[in-house]
This record gives structure tokens, sequence and C-alpha cells, in this order.
């Protein structure tokens, strides 16, 4: 059985690049998936964090690194 790491808030929000609000408000809104310690401390699966990161397909321009936003609008 593989374990899962799991990191803070603020390693989350470094990874992403967003700020430590930003994660906190995906979590509680339900778009990030996250375990809430007894202390009310957050944690996240690093797997789901770095998944907000992923290469896409641009065209003829090649792979590029693009925000895939847990709130991102379909279509846009």
């Amino acid at each position: 059985m593989q374990l899962c790491e799991v990191i803070g808030t603020g390693r989350a929000a470094e990874i992403v690049g967003v700020s430590r609000d930003t994660i906190r408000r995906w979590a509680k809104s339900g778009r990030l998936r996250h375990i809430l310690l007894p202390s009310g401390q957050m944690r996240f699966y690093e797997a789901d964090i770095e998944a907000l990161l992923r290469p896409v397909e641009m065209g003829l321009s090649g792979e590029r690194w693009i925000w895939d936003w847990p709130d991102r609008k379909e279509g846009l």
C-alpha cells in the first residue's frame, strides 16, 4: 500500500503560486480535497496540489504549462 504525501496550507500555496487564503477558500468551498485536523489546520494531498498544474497542448505552439484552476469555467 502506497501512502500519499500530505502537505500544509503554506506549502500548497507555494506550489500553486497563490495565497494561503486562496487555498483555504478552495478547500472550504469543496473545490480542493483536504484533511481537517482536530487543531483546525488543513492538510492537502500533494498529488492533488500538483495536479492543478498540468501540461496542455496549445495547437502549433507546442506544449505549454497552464493553470488548471479548480474554479475555472468550462469553455473559457
